[in-house]
């Protein structure tokens, strides 16, 4: 299946040079799904890159953390292409096959570690309902810093974005 807009690569007529340098450049050569579809824009490539760059090389935020929340956010919104590409990433930094599969299951996931299950629901809350209730980000305080929440809820925040254009749009991976 195709997805809804189609993508642009390097060899489509009229592609923004500057926009495909920007991909180019951050992704090692290549262009992934997102980027195809994000070079129809090139305001939007050049923000999303920024952005998504922060997220990944300038936060403070405890690496195993961040993939198990973006896995929890891509399990509630059933986004295939989110959960095969970050799967990849998750085994690069070292979760179990086992961990990984807890994602999918939540709180009720006891492979792992209490802060571990408090981000996984504090995913659920963020993905599912919009307003935190007050336990479910109290649960985090004995875990994180003032930052390290933040830089979480931005991750979690940036990863529904992802995946809702991913779902709306139809990519698949």
């Amino acid at each position: 299946m195709s997805p809804r807009v189609p993508r642009i690569d390097q060899a489509s007529p009229g592609v923004d040079s500057d926009a495909l340098a920007c991909i180019l450049s951050r992704r090692g050569g290549r262009v992934s799904g997102i980027d195809g579809l994000l070079l129809h824009s090139p305001p939007l490539v050049h923000g999303w890159h920024a952005f998504f760059e922060a997220l990944w090389e300038g936060c403070h935020l405890n690496p195993r953390i961040q993939i198990l929340a973006l896995l929890r956010v891509g399990h509630r919104n059933r986004c295939r292409y989110q959960l095969a590409k970050h799967t990849q990433v998750a085994t690069e930094r070292g979760l179990s096959a086992a961990e990984i599969a807890a994602t999918a299951v939540a709180a009720d996931a006891s492979i792992l570690q209490p802060r571990e299950r408090a981000v996984l629901a504090y995913a659920d809350a963020m993905t599912c309902d919009v307003q935190v209730p007050t336990h479910t980000f109290d649960a985090l305080r004995p875990y994180f810093h003032d930052r390290d929440l933040l830089e979480l809820t931005v991750n979690i925040a940036a990863y529904n974005m992802v995946s809702r254009t991913m779902e709306a749009l139809e990519l698949r991976p």
